[in-house]
């Protein structure tokens, strides 16, 4: 009989992959089999929902490794073909398209807590290229409800994040948007913002990639996270 697969809890391998990437990783894979899950999990969650042609899962694998920092050296391909291997992605019939999968699972679970605006506020902006994937209908669908209060635009064709804000006065909207600028500069990610009397209007959306990308949510919970 099979053994029970193993459970790691979200915050753990949140925590392990921020001591592995900041040790370093590679050129070869960790040795302990719970860093690579961990690893290749990690990967898994940054190609989102949607099926992808193998360019499209090259492009984000490289876009995820970059996010890691200078210490982890390894390559998109090494990775892929892990994933594939290990069951964290498949490809279909044909062979043209990888989509996640959730084969892994015969070895081990991660027990993901609901996703909530303290997870995104917790996170930090990654660096952004204008080759970064765009968030999918169906990512921006899962992320919406992390962010309550926030809405989805569309402006000269690009979707945007935007929220009103209202205050007593003008003074306490003068106060709110300043304190919303030093979180901006913290995290190198500006929004659009109108100050008037009584309240401000905040849009994020990320000019790199003419569109919506993770950044733009964990700044929408930091933004709100001001009024807390």
């Amino acid at each position: 009989m099979p053994g029970e697969p193993e459970r790691i809890p979200a915050a753990l391998a949140a925590s392990r992959l921020r001591a592995l990437t900041s040790g370093g990783i590679g050129p070869g894979f960790p040795r302990r089999r719970r860093d690579l899950w961990i690893l290749l999990h990690s990967a898994a969650q940054a190609l989102g929902v949607e099926p992808l042609n193998e360019m499209a899962l090259n492009d984000r694998l490289m876009f995820w490794l970059a996010s890691l920092g200078p210490r982890v050296i390894l390559d998109h391909v090494t990775i892929r073909r892990a994933l594939v291997d290990y069951g964290f992605v498949e490809r279909d019939a044909s062979g043209a398209a990888y989509r996640r999968s959730q084969a892994y699972e015969r070895n081990v679970i991660f027990e993901e807590p609901a996703m909530s605006s303290d997870l995104l506020t917790g996170e930090h902006c990654v660096a952004c290229r204008p080759d970064a994937p765009l968030l999918s209908p169906t990512e921006i669908e899962s992320l919406l409800p992390s962010v309550p209060g926030w809405s989805v635009i569309e402006v000269d064709g690009e979707k945007r994040l935007t929220r009103v804000f209202k205050f007593k006065n003008f003074a306490e909207a003068l106060a709110f948007t300043n304190r919303m600028g030093e979180v901006a500069e913290a995290e190198d990610h500006h929004p659009a913002l109108l100050t008037e009397w009584g309240r401000v209007t905040i849009s994020w959306w990320t000019h790199a990639i003419k569109g919506l990308h993770r950044n733009d949510f964990v700044m929408a919970a930091k933004t709100a996270s001001l009024l807390a």
